[in-house]
């Protein structure tokens, strides 16, 4: 993981979270500085299958469903979740690992879904 995880974070687009600790842009630029106390912290968390109290914290904000509705009545405002860049790298490091050993033993069929099976073709 230690090799994947700059090229991994990398590509994840950078967000906006209230509850980061360390603004994702700013992480991404000291990755490789701080990136054995990232996979520590990530590989403590699978290992005791717990996600650390301060990595657990959503903030969930309202925002319009269309630009030209007024927020008031309620039923105009929609819920956008921000989570942690940190969570965030956890869950795609986890999916990429999961969906590489699915496809290498032919776990998943792709054409159960039919956005996989388009996909491929």
């Amino acid at each position: 993981l230690v090799s994947i995880l700059p090229d991994l974070v990398s590509h994840m687009k950078s967000t906006t979270c209230p509850e980061d600790l360390i603004p994702s842009r700013l992480l991404k630029e000291v990755l490789h500085v701080v990136d054995r106390n990232v996979l520590d912290i990530m590989n403590k968390s699978l290992v005791s299958r717990v996600l650390p109290t301060l990595l657990k914290h959503v903030v969930v904000q309202p925002f319009l469903r269309k630009t030209n509705l007024v927020p008031d009545p309620p039923s105009s405002l929609g819920p956008i979740s921000k989570v942690p860049f940190l969570p965030q790298i956890l869950e795609k490091a986890v999916f990429n690992q999961l969906q590489d050993y699915m496809t290498e033993d032919r776990i998943l069929d792709f054409c159960q879904s039919w956005f996989l099976c388009h996909a491929q073709h």
